[in-house]
C-alpha cells in the first residue's frame, strides 16, 4: 500500500506573489471604479475636447496635404518653365518666378519677388541652406549684358545689400567687360550657367565660399 504524499508547503516567495497580484487586482478596480466615476462626472468637457482635437487634428492634416500638393504644383510648373526654349519667351516677371522656383527646389528660405520700380538693383532676395543672404539681379535679356548693369548690380549690393552674396542671372551671355567688372563681387550666371541651374545644378555651388553666412 502506497504511503499517502506529504501535503505541500507553499513558501514565504508564492504567499508574496499572491498577495502582491490581489493587491494589483484591488488597486485596478479601484482605479477603474474612479476613473469611470471621473469620465461620467465629465463627459460633456471629455468630448468637447476629444471634437476640438479632432477638429485641431484635420486642420494639421489639410495643411500637410496642402504643403504637399503646392510643393507638386510648384514642380510640375518647374519642370514645364525650365527650358531655354520657353525662357527665351518669357516676360522680364516670369523669369524672376522662374528664379524664385527655382530657389526654392534647392532649399533656399524667404524667397521673395521684389523687382519693381525703386526696388534697389534686386529682382529677387532669398536665404541660402547656409544661412547666407542673397541678393539676385534678374535679366531675361536677347542681348548680351554689358557693364553698365553689372556695375549697376554691384553697386546696389555695395550700398543696399551689403550683407548679401550678389547674384546675377541672365538667359543670355555677360561681355567681357562685364565679367571683368563684376570680378569676385558678384556671382554671374549666365545662360550655360543657366541651363545647369534648370537641369539641377544647386546655385548653393556656384556661390563662393568668401562670403560668409549672415542669416
Amino acid at each position: 500500500m502506497d504511503e499517502p504524499s506529504p501535503p505541500v508547503r507553499r513558501g514565504p516567495h508564492a504567499v508574496l506573489l499572491a498577495a502582491l497580484a490581489l493587491a494589483a487586482g484591488a488597486v485596478t478596480c479601484v482605479g477603474l471604479y474612479f476613473l469611470i466615476g471621473f469620465v461620467l462626472a465629465h463627459w460633456r468637457s471629455i468630448a468637447l475636447i476629444l471634437a476640438t482635437a479632432a477638429v485641431l487634428a484635420a486642420v494639421l492634416a489639410v495643411c500637410i496635404v496642402k504643403r504637399r500638393w503646392d510643393a507638386r504644383q510648384r514642380a510640375e510648373r518647374l519642370r514645364e518653365m525650365a527650358h531655354l526654349e520657353r525662357v527665351d519667351q518669357m516676360t522680364g516677371r516670369e523669369f524672376e518666378e522662374l528664379t524664385a522656383a527655382l530657389l526654392h527646389r534647392d532649399g533656399y528660405r524667404r524667397v521673395e519677388i521684389v523687382g519693381k520700380a525703386g526696388d534697389g538693383g534686386a529682382d529677387v532676395l532669398a536665404v541660402a541652406p547656409d544661412g547666407r543672404r542673397i541678393a539676385v539681379q534678374c535679366k531675361r535679356y536677347s542681348s548680351t549684358i554689358g557693364v553698365r548693369h553689372v556695375r549697376e548690380m554691384v553697386g546696389a549690393v555695395n550700398a543696399t545689400y551689403r550683407d548679401h552674396v550678389g547674384v546675377f542671372v541672365t538667359s543670355n551671355h555677360f561681355t567681357k567687360p562685364a565679367v571683368n567688372e563684376a570680378g569676385s563681387l558678384l556671382v554671374l550666371l549666365d545662360r550655360d550657367r543657366l541651363a545647369r541651374w534648370m537641369d539641377g545644378t544647386p546655385l548653393v555651388c556656384e556661390l563662393p565660399e568668401a562670403f560668409s553666412a549672415t542669416g
